[in-house]
């Protein structure tokens, strides 16, 4: 977890749920866009032990105009991101946050319920054509 106050922008923010195993998930897709997209400007959430706040205060931080990806590995429900067994990222927060601050991005919403999320981003003014769910044609382990 980041502590300092100032922005923290990252063209690529990975937030990853309260299991190792979505740690884990993250720290793959981070060393795959580090080592074989060469990217490095990348901030890695964990929202184990955070409240819903605290984690939208570190997505605002950390989400700019220069974002172009944004992924979330952990549990879903039909309302947002189950942050852990306590506290839920509401979907209707993200995209007030993903529309006040970055115009063009990619967004992996990778947890149950995941296409929940479609509404909201119409509410913000994102079409459905925009919105194009990608079904996962083959599991890799690691």
């Amino acid at each position: 977890m980041v502590e300092r106050r100032e922005s923290i922008m990252a063209k690529v923010v990975l937030v990853a749920g309260n299991s190792k195993r979505f740690w884990r998930e993250v720290a793959v897709l981070r060393n795959f866009l580090e080592e074989s997209v060469g990217l490095k400007d990348i901030v890695c959430i964990r929202t184990a032990y955070l409240d819903e706040d605290e984690v939208a205060k570190l997505l605002e931080r950390a989400i700019g105009r220069e974002t172009v990806f944004l992924a979330y590995a952990g549990h879903g429900g039909p309302d947002g991101w189950s942050l852990n067994d306590a506290h839920t990222l509401r979907y209707e927060i993200l995209t007030a946050i993903l529309a006040a601050h970055s115009p063009r991005l990619l967004f992996l919403n990778d947890c149950c319920h995941a296409m929940s999320v479609e509404s909201f981003l119409e509410k913000v003014g994102v079409s459905q054509e925009e919105v194009k769910p990608t079904p996962i044609v083959k599991t890799i382990n690691y």
